[in-house]
């Protein structure tokens, strides 16, 4: 039975604490982008007005005469816990669960001025999760005799002090250059460096708050695709049916194959590179390989200065992002699905027929949520074909 779903704000400049009534009771809406690509971010709106001012304003304008708080400054404007770079945590309690929602800095703030003193205006915080702190400086470093997966353990840890804790999968393919053949520079950021190293291995990198407050995981890895029994996606259910909307897409001309001839560094020896299949795990019965008739995109391969395994592990993730080509939108509301999806996970969706039935990679989830009155979620999902894979949910 759904039990109803309690809104929590920590906020502060070093260690968030909890925010407030006079900041909790203006809020008016909030939304949370969490996607597999980029950083989530955040937007907070709350109502304010230019009542409870203090600093004797009314005594140096006597001779205005009417409502001296119009010349007053908005009561929430420089509040000191809705600073640039204070830390936010939101976190929810649904059906006694707690989850936090997201863990950031404060990074912009917008102001809507209304004509009416009480509570009128509006005040609109954004932010971003906390990988912000990794995009802020450039860092120009080099990592003698470093695979890729230590030089990402390597920078995750130095942002433990932001309890930020490294999860990094070494690659099955993990390769340690000699200075000799090789010395991995960075020259921007840390955060984009943590990208590159992670696209070039068919591999994704985020921060994800735990259910402890104040506690993120960074993860540097492969995508997630293995399936773990959760609250299904039910759609054209009857009373089961907990999906407000639902539809699907397949791109037959975005999976493509790639085919070249590589030059191993410091020889004359060519060799021959072609990939064409997934080496991911397949969520769909039916490939787009198999859809698509032969008619599959060939692309030549043309990065050059890489020995023979780092260009087909660069070819082989190029050809797995490319296999996507089935996406699915929706939207559903919390107080009948009774749960929340996190993008980087996997979902079931039942009631659409075989054909789209099945389980799908959550590539992006968008919570918005108007406290007192509603709390819904829409999301981006996606797998590389048709068909389901599993007659029932385990």
């Amino acid at each position: 039975m759904f039990k109803g779903v309690h809104l929590r704000l920590l906020i502060g400049p070093t260690v968030p604490i909890p925010a407030p009534y006079h900041i909790t009771n203006a809020i008016t809406s909030i939304e949370i982008t969490n996607t597999d690509s980029g950083r989530d971010g955040f937007q907070i709106t709350l109502r304010m007005g230019r009542e409870g001012n203090s600093g004797g304003s009314s005594s140096i304008l006597p001779s205005l005469g009417g409502n001296n708080k119009l010349f007053l400054d908005f009561n929430l404007l420089n509040h000191p816990l809705l600073k640039p770079f204070n830390r936010i945590i939101i976190i929810v309690t649904i059906n006694t669960q707690r989850k936090v929602l997201f863990d950031g800095l404060i990074t912009n703030f917008q102001v809507t001025a209304s004509d009416s003193p009480r509570g009128g205006s509006n005040l609109v915080i954004m932010g971003e999760d906390l990988s912000v702190i990794m995009n802020n400086k450039e860092k120009p470093e080099t990592y003698e005799n470093l695979s890729d997966d230590q030089i990402a353990f390597k920078i995750i840890s130095s942002y433990a002090k932001f309890g930020i804790v490294p999860l990094v999968i070494p690659p099955l393919t993990s390769y340690t250059p000699t200075v000799g053949e090789k010395l991995p520079c960075k020259a921007g950021t840390d955060f984009d460096y943590l990208l590159e190293l992670a696209s070039k291995n068919d591999y994704i990198f985020f921060l994800e708050p735990t259910d402890i407050p104040g506690v993120n995981i960074a993860y540097w890895g492969p995508k997630e695709l293995k399936y773990r029994p959760k609250n299904p996606l039910n759609v054209n259910m009857g009373p089961d049916t907990n999906v407000s909307s639902l539809s699907f897409q397949y791109d037959a001309l975005k999976p493509i194959s790639i085919s070249g001839i590589i030059r191993i560094p410091f020889t004359n020896i060519e060799v021959p590179l072609k990939v064409g299949l997934s080496s991911r795990s397949a969520l769909a019965s039916n490939s787009a390989s198999d859809l698509n008739q032969g008619n599959t995109r060939e692309i030549k391969f043309r990065l050059d200065g890489l020995n023979f395994s780092e260009s087909f592990i660069e070819a082989q993730s190029m050809v797995n992002q490319s296999m996507d080509s089935v996406s699915s939108s929706g939207e559903l509301d919390i107080a009948r699905y009774g749960d929340i999806l996190r993008a980087r996970s996997t979902v079931f969706v039942r009631g659409s027929g075989l054909t789209n039935d099945g389980i799908y990679y959550i590539k992006s989830v968008t919570h918005r949520i108007k406290p007192g009155q509603f709390y819904t979620q829409s999301f981006e999902l996606t797998r590389e074909g048709l068909g389901t894979t599993m007659q029932r949910i385990l």
